[in-house]
């Protein structure tokens, strides 16, 4: 009896615990549903928090804070659906902070504080690398990282970043731009050209592209190109001062020369500029037509121009060209040397003009001067 008595308590209990042990894993699947379900909406959540900050950041240190919220999603155990997403969001981030560290480089850099100016723009462009990383078919990172690698004088690098920023945004005009723009830089006109009629086909009143594409002509010693492209722009802005710098200097190239001295006087009159009496004192100090050669006039340019320049090259060898003009050849010798040292240049044309005063000949050969009135864009 005893031991039928433990029998059927043993039965029992094992009987209770394979209930429980059912029960139990019953309970622990149903949890672990509710855990993922949890799990995906907490997700969502996080998420949906980091995705707040982009209303509220401006500054590089609010994107810094960004990016590290979106590496510590990262790290998470989230789906794939979800992590595609936070790689857009840090790209967007990374993107908008190297912009930012950009625009910190361009003031220190205009402020002449070169060491920290260099380094912001190499994190501005290390922000632009990881950004394109993160989301290759993000535009925008591409464009911006084109403008880092023309800053850095990249210009091969420039070209192929804003060439993808065309094939993800066909008809972005700024793209098409900048790329024309590294394009006249390198030296590749005709396809700066390309671009930039690009541009003007979607605005033929587009000032840049119509200034741009001037100075390509004018580079090609297409001057009359390029005088109906600044004429344009002179028409366009409402005399603008540097817009009729830049028709002055086609006009001189075509050989009007009364109509480039009013183009650089208008230019002064309306804003005086380093630039516009630079050049202008340069045309009156080598001019061929003997009507406008007035060394005399020229002085009053250069002298006004190096109250605002300071002691350039340029105004140097402005000065060395009145010089001559007057005669006072020893005096040109001098100010040219002294332009070549500053300049730290062994330029053909420098030198060429330092052997001129030097043999004491006041004929200028190149007076026309296609290289000096280009090599200041």
């Amino acid at each position: 009896m005893i031991n039928q008595y433990f029998e059927r308590r043993v039965r029992r209990i094992a009987g209770t615990i394979s209930l429980l042990t059912f029960l139990a894993f019953a309970i622990l699947a149903f949890n672990t549903a509710v855990a993922q379900e949890m799990s995906e909406a907490d997700q969502k959540d996080r998420i949906a928090d980091v995705y707040k900050q982009t209303k509220t950041a401006k500054t590089a240190k609010d994107f810094t804070q960004f990016v590290d919220s979106c590496k510590e999603l990262q790290s998470l155990d989230f789906n794939d659906k979800n992590h595609a997403y936070i790689k857009k969001l840090m790209a967007w981030g990374l993107n908008r902070r190297g912009e930012k560290r950009l625009e910190t480089a361009d003031l220190l850099l205009a402020a002449g504080n070169f060491e920290q100016g260099d380094q912001a723009l190499i994190s501005a462009a290390t922000d632009f690398d990881q950004a394109t990383q993160a989301d290759p078919k993000r535009a925008r990172a591409w464009l911006c990282s084109g403008i880092a690698n023309v800053r850095q004088h990249n210009l091969g690098d420039a070209v192929s970043d804003f060439s993808k920023a065309i094939e993800l945004s066909p008809k972005n005009a700024k793209a098409y731009f900048d790329r024309a723009e590294a394009y006249y830089q390198a030296g590749q006109f005709e396809k700066a050209i390309a671009d930039y009629n690009f541009v003007l086909k979607l605005d033929s009143g587009d000032l840049q592209a119509l200034t741009g594409r001037g100075h390509c002509y004018h580079a090609m010693a297409d001057y009359q190109q390029a005088f109906a492209d600044y004429d344009s722009v002179v028409g366009l802005s409402g005399n603008r001062p540097m817009s009729l710098v830049n028709r002055a200097e086609a006009n001189q190239m075509l050989g009007r020369w009364q109509d480039a001295y009013d183009d650089y006087m208008t230019s002064i009159n309306l804003k005086p500029t380093g630039a516009a009496l630079q050049k202008l004192a340069w045309m009156l100090a080598t001019c061929p037509d003997e009507e406008f050669l007035r060394p005399q006039e020229a002085s009053q340019f250069w002298k006004r121009a190096m109250d605002i320049t300071g002691e350039t090259p340029r105004a140097l060898e402005t000065q060395a060209a009145a010089e001559s003009a007057n005669g006072n050849f020893e005096k040109a010798k001098e100010l040219q040397q002294r332009a070549k040292t500053i300049a730290k240049s062994n330029d053909k044309l420098m030198q060429a003009r330092l052997a001129k005063y030097k043999n004491g000949n006041a004929n200028d050969t190149d007076r026309q001067a296609k290289r000096d009135t280009t090599q200041n864009r």
